[in-house]
């Protein structure tokens, strides 16, 4: 990432595009991250610890990269990085799986013509 105005890291991931006139990269995804005073030893302790506690569980909704991203959003909170996790590991739990393609579930769904399904997708 980039330092940009009032100590807040820029980071932007980028995606080859191809055109007649040549491939170029454009903005696929953009965040913005305040700057922490956390030393990288302490950074790394913070997200091996948060590791520990949402990631390694066998039925883990949540990767280490998301990990690494709450921390910097929270400046390598510990404490705040977690509360945001557990907040998204319930709202995960809480969402209803999608039903599978050979549900009944997914046959009554499709009926109801809410969305449609495109040929080319």
């Amino acid at each position: 990432g980039s330092c940009g105005r009032d100590g807040v890291v820029v980071c932007s991931a980028t995606r080859e595009t191809s055109t007649a006139a040549g491939a170029s990269a454009r903005p696929t995804a953009r965040a913005t991250f305040p700057v922490s005073t956390v030393g990288a030893k302490q950074r790394e302790l913070a997200v091996e610890t948060l590791c520990r506690e949402f990631v390694e569980q066998e039925s883990s909704v949540v990767s280490r990269s998301e990990v690494k991203w709450y921390l910097r959003d929270r400046r390598f909170d510990v404490e705040e990085a977690r509360r945001k996790l557990r907040k998204r590991v319930e709202w995960i739990e809480d969402m209803k799986p999608l039903p599978s393609d050979d549900d009944a579930e997914m046959e009554r769904e499709l009926g109801t013509n809410k969305a449609v399904v495109c040929e080319e997708t």
